[in-house]
């Protein structure tokens, strides 16, 4: 099973990608401070060159986006709505986790802070390379779907 995660922002979009469990790519998305139209663009079409290139079956979004500032949560809220729209345009299945299912997973503590979910995330999937924060909490998404369904697949 190939599976894609993001980490929802309109200026640093994070994606992860792994076979199972084994990790094949990541990446942040960064996006200028231009008109928001172009974000979302800019977004859609780089996104949309990952997944024609890496063809995953399943993405994992974060279910419920919280954000104390309005203008914010709409702009994280129409980021994961141009994702959705591509991912069903693609036909690849939807999972949402909800931050604190994906804190719980990846560290045992639902208000774990992100360099602790970057810590645990490299240490889970034996990486050697550095991710960003961003990167880190699209692949804990990934971890904390397996953990949740208890798929029974190996690495």
């Amino acid at each position: 099973m190939r599976i894609i995660a993001f980490d929802i922002s309109i200026r640093n979009l994070g994606i992860a990608i792994t076979e199972n469990l084994n990790y094949l790519f990541s990446t942040t998305i960064k996006t200028k401070n231009v008109q928001t139209s172009k974000r979302l663009i800019y977004l859609y079409e780089k996104t949309e060159e990952i997944i024609d290139k890496f063809k995953p079956n399943l993405a994992i979004l974060e279910s419920v986006i919280y954000h104390k500032n309005v203008k914010t949560l709409i702009l994280l809220s129409s980021v994961k709505g141009v994702i959705q729209l591509l991912l069903e345009k693609k036909n690849i299945e939807i999972f949402e986790i909800s931050p604190t299912s994906l804190k719980l997973s990846i560290s045992g503590f639902g208000r774990s802070k992100k360099h602790q979910i970057q810590f645990m995330t490299k240490a889970i999937f034996k990486l050697n390379e550095k991710l960003d924060e961003h990167q880190s909490d699209a692949l804990a998404l990934i971890w904390a779907f397996f953990n949740k369904n208890d798929l029974g697949i190996k690495r």
